[in-house]
């Protein structure tokens, strides 16, 4: 029974820091503008922020990379959805949403040699790439 308890919270935890997180940097930025414009009025030539505050700014002029945490989520889908499944069928005794899953999963391995390891990869490596690129 608490198994199932450590992976919800596992889950909530995680969603519930992404956020924390997102709201952090919106505040990081909010500092990083207020400490510009006091700045310009004060005409001071340098302006000490922090790298959080720097980062913020430096991702505000970024565009939105939606494609690529869609990507990740269509092609990753599946397998945090099998988890939810078989917890579903064992607190309900349904497992529609089980062989929803496998046949997902069936569909995926039904591309190819490895194309479905391929594509989740590249998913991947993409995520990883960019939160990189970002440092």
């Amino acid at each position: 029974m608490s198994i199932p308890i450590q992976m919800v919270s596992a889950v909530v935890g995680g969603i519930g820091s992404f956020f924390t997180k997102r709201s952090d940097q919106k505040h990081d930025l909010k500092r990083a503008e207020l400490k510009l414009d006091q700045g310009r009025q004060d005409h001071s030539q340098v302006i000490e922020l922090t790298e959080a505050e720097a980062r913020a700014l430096a991702q505000k002029n970024k565009p939105a990379t939606w494609i690529d945490e869609y990507l990740t989520v269509v092609v990753t889908s599946p397998y945090p959805l099998l988890i939810v499944a078989c917890i579903v069928l064992a607190f309900t005794g349904d497992d529609r949403l089980l062989v929803g899953v496998k046949s997902a999963i069936h569909e995926l391995n039904s591309l190819g040699d490895g194309l479905a390891g391929y594509l989740l990869g590249a998913a991947v490596c993409v995520g990883l790439g960019i939160k990189f690129k970002a440092r």
